[in-house]
């Protein structure tokens, strides 16, 4: 007998290795240490891609557990990795962290950040406790020479607090449109608490319209020139530049298998132009040696996703083992 499923959740890492670095506490003490000169290691940044579980998963790694065992098993331990993810994590978050790390001294010999279309659309970028403003306030004030958490253990407190206004922003955020950057074809939802009830609606009859509005609002979007998250990878990939790292960003793989039975073509069409959208924004450092950006959004059937019908981006085992072999292939 196979035994009870497994819950869906968050692959926690070995205790007792501290190279995947998953609270701010173990980041506040990384960038308080005196990094070593050599040999630079292999850093990563990452959102909840890198610590989720499926509930069928045999392979009760995480991606991050993922990478820093097949660098292991293809240096036995000798090449040094450096993994930092936080859920719900983007672009922003990952430019204060390197620029933290910049006056930390920090010197990794790359740096790899995952570039996930689906940050850039209404949900992501609105919910109002995934900004993480208290993160970036403290990861601010460290990239400027100052520490507000210097004195003192345990959790980071007050700087990466919860707003005390988050019940009237999420209040407002609820009553937006989904239309903030513009029309998406599929959705009839005309809020934010709109598509949350579609959301929340698992009987048969609403399966479809919630598969189709969920597939179109989380990556059905077109990505303007002038998306804020935009120029924050112009920055992120500046500020990685600037720690004198090979710098790689990758498109996490978006289940198009599922969404285009939904969708139709028209859904791979658009994720296609947000790629071009990405790339025009890199500029003429893209690709040549300045930046490289991997697509792996077209890449992975759905068979790979914690569920044939997954509309974000989180892998089962089978897809976790592919995606760290790609990412670790790519940066050696």
């Amino acid at each position: 007998m196979s035994g009870p499923p497994k819950p869906e959740s968050f692959g926690s890492p070995d205790g007792s290795d501290d190279r995947h670095i998953v609270d701010h506490d173990r980041l506040r003490q990384a960038l308080r240490r005196a990094e070593p000169a050599a040999p630079r290691p292999f850093l990563f940044l990452g959102d909840s891609t890198y610590e989720r579980l499926g509930s069928a998963d045999d392979d009760r790694r995480s991606l991050g557990r993922m990478i820093l065992d097949r660098f292991d098993a293809e240096d036995g331990g000798r090449a040094p990795v450096r993994i930092i993810s936080y859920g719900a994590y983007n672009l922003r978050l990952f430019r204060h962290v390197l620029e933290a790390a910049e006056q930390a001294g920090w010197r990794p010999r790359t740096v790899t950040f995952v570039v996930s279309l689906r940050s850039f659309g209404p949900i992501w970028m609105g919910t109002p406790e995934w900004q993480w403003d208290g993160h970036a306030r403290w990861l601010a004030a460290f990239a400027a020479g100052r520490d507000p958490m210097a004195v003192g253990d345990g959790d980071a407190g007050a700087e990466t607090d919860l707003p005390s206004d988050l019940p009237a922003r999420q209040a407002a955020f609820l009553a937006s449109g989904l239309d903030t950057l513009g029309p998406i074809p599929g959705v009839v939802s005309k809020t934010v608490a709109d598509f949350q009830a579609l959301l929340e609606d698992k009987s048969e009859e609403a399966r479809v319209r919630r598969l189709t509005e969920v597939f179109a609002v989380y990556h059905g979007f077109a990505i303007a020139d002038g998306h804020p998250l935009l120029a924050e990878l112009r920055r992120a990939a500046d500020a990685a530049a600037r720690l004198g790292a090979e710098v790689h960003g990758y498109i996490p793989p978006v289940n198009l298998e599922a969404g285009t039975r939904y969708l139709g073509e028209g859904l791979r069409r658009q994720v296609r132009a947000n790629v071009a959208a990405v790339r025009t924004a890199l500029g003429s450092g893209l690709d040549t040696g300045g930046f490289r950006l991997h697509d792996c959004s077209e890449m992975f059937p759905a068979a790979l996703f914690l569920r044939p019908e997954q509309p974000t981006e989180h892998l089962n085992d089978h897809g976790r083992r592919k995606l760290a072999e790609l990412l670790v292939h790519a940066v050696r």
